[in-house]
């Protein structure tokens, strides 16, 4: 058996991070009353994701910057709200990848680990809320997360962590209030962490919802994929 090992993020302000990522989406909606198919939706993109330590606070904290610069986004993603150009998003984030502030919406893909070292078949639980409009209050999400082993991926020892969550169950207000919507979500995914060097090379996570108003059934899953492309040194401004 491997030695314990402890997880954690690793900020290097003389370093540049970039991974490509992939963003998939399949859904479908029924009308249950008539048996019949309304529609579908389905779309893929690619995002190039550069990660950019700004400064680091204190010994385990840092200030990070994420570049989302565009590769392919197709007409029909565009057409979902996908916006075809570069974004920014700053984030406060510990070396365990709790974000502690965010200048906007939270990232997919990224692990929360325990304080304490893992051995290979240990597991730990993380829960957070999930916000949506509509929604009375938030509700609480689980996921549990799972040291199954290690690979060695780009030349990297990687532990392999995967994820799993109950499927949770949420009663949203309709837009024009005239019902509710039921809304369920499960998630679960695989990642592999670089852990001797703090990082992050490869990492699907799918997310699995169906939603109800009146006769329309609405089930999807959505799929967030990414991979290590390269680690650069900075270039002093």
């Amino acid at each position: 058996m491997a030695e314990a090992i402890t997880l954690r993020n690793i900020f290097n302000p003389d370093q540049i991070i970039i991974y490509r990522s992939r963003t998939e989406i399949r859904n479908k909606a029924q009308d249950t009353e008539k048996s019949s198919e309304i529609g579908t939706r389905n779309a893929a993109w690619e995002v190039d994701i550069v990660q950019r330590v700004l400064a680091l606070e204190g010994v385990d904290k840092a200030h990070i910057l994420y570049h989302s610069v565009p590769v392919s986004i197709p007409v029909e993603a565009q057409m979902m709200g996908v916006l075809n150009r570069k974004q920014v998003i700053y984030v406060l984030m510990d070396t365990k990848g709790k974000v502690l502030e965010a200048s906007g919406l939270g990232f997919q893909g990224i692990v929360n680990f325990p304080p304490d070292s893992l051995n290979e078949g240990d597991h730990w639980v993380e829960t957070s809320d999930v916000d949506l409009p509509g929604l009375p209050q938030p509700a609480r999400h689980s996921r549990t997360f799972t040291l199954k082993g290690f690979e060695k991926i780009k030349d990297r020892d990687c532990a392999k962590i995967t994820v799993t969550s109950e499927e949770t169950h949420m009663e949203l207000d309709a837009p024009d209030k005239s019902g509710k919507i039921q809304y369920r979500i499960r998630t679960s995914g695989e990642f592999l962490f670089a852990y001797k060097e703090g990082y992050l090379v490869k990492s699907t996570v799918d997310t699995h919802f169906t939603s109800g108003f009146g006769a329309t059934v609405m089930e999807g899953n959505n799929r967030f994929s990414q991979e290590l492309v390269e680690v650069k040194a900075q270039v002093p401004v």
